[in-house]
């Protein structure tokens, strides 16, 4: 039960934007990942990305990049 403030909307939607389902940091990893046709844990494919998604508290799985790759029919 943490704190709640009136920043609180305004943090969500930031998140969402960077890596929630439509995320657009998430979704440019992803789209590296396929474009260098390499997996998607595969370090090499944009550290920087990796490394804003990280401080977000996200890391790309199998599972989002898979579902990625559907949605774009990549």
């Amino acid at each position: 039960m943490g704190r709640r403030t009136e920043d609180d909307e305004r943090q969500i939607s930031r998140w969402r934007g960077v890596a929630g389902e439509k995320g657009r940091w998430k979704n440019a990893l992803a789209n590296k990942c396929i474009a260098a046709g390499k997996p998607f844990d595969d370090a090499s494919v944009s550290p920087v990305i990796r490394q804003t998604l990280l401080h977000w508290g996200y890391e790309l799985t199998e599972r989002d990049f898979l579902a990625f790759r559907k949605r774009t029919k990549q």
